[in-house]
């Protein structure tokens, strides 16, 4: 089971066109078999990274907290009735309860000892601290 914080989804229809989605329906739970869902998005010409609302998922001190083992992401419907898809990025982020009460730190190595990367912290919306290897990518 894992404590999802935040999901976002990459979408550029500037280049995809009719190879863009146009609904999404998100579903989590145990297994296939109790899939319940918790957020449908609606686009007309998305570019960038969209995020998903997890505002009624119900866990957490705050409400905003998805526990599943399982999350699924249905394209419903593509633009121009498109027969194929492109989503280019998927991000889910998650509290590591290996890290301490708060959860909101990335551990370096999987030994006995684990220590929190050290890197210069970057609060998001959601409150949580990406470590460097969750940042964009640079160009070299």
């Amino acid at each position: 089971m894992v404590s999802i914080r935040a999901i976002r989804i990459f979408l550029n229809y500037q280049d995809d066109e009719s190879y863009t989605p146009t609904k999404i329906s998100l579903l989590a739970g145990t297994g296939y078999h109790d899939l319940i869902p918790f957020a449908a998005l609606e686009f007309t010409h998305p570019k960038g990274w969209i995020p998903v609302s997890l505002d009624n998922v119900g866990g957490g001190e705050d409400g905003k907290t998805l526990r599943a083992f399982l999350v699924q992401i249905k394209i419903v419907e593509n633009h121009q009735n498109g027969k194929d898809t492109h989503v280019r990025g998927l991000k889910i982020y998650a509290r590591d309860e290996r890290a301490g009460r708060s959860g909101m730190g990335a551990l370096v190595d999987e030994g006995k000892t684990a220590r929190k990367a050290t890197s210069t912290k970057i609060t998001d919306a959601t409150g949580f601290h990406q470590p460097a290897w969750m940042r964009e990518p640079e160009i070299r």
